[in-house]
């Protein structure tokens, strides 16, 4: 039985594959109850926190998002 805290290893291995072969990701946000979507660029840092990593993605200050977040 798997435990729903934990992981299953397919999907770690879905998840690694998709984040080294993508360079880009939707970031979505409510702006005044609305839904503002965008592509916003990510790069991987393994070596930060748990398994995959961290994301770290760039949002322009022009960019609703910024002030939604």
């Amino acid at each position: 039985m798997n435990q729903p805290d934990r992981p299953q290893p397919q999907a770690v291995a879905l998840l690694r594959r998709l984040i080294a072969e993508r360079r880009t990701a939707a970031l979505a946000t409510l702006h005044r109850g609305r839904p503002a979507v965008s592509i916003v660029p990510f790069a991987h840092d393994p070596a930060a926190g748990d398994l995959p990593g961290a994301l770290l993605i760039h949002v322009s200050t022009l960019a609703t998002h910024t002030r939604d977040m």
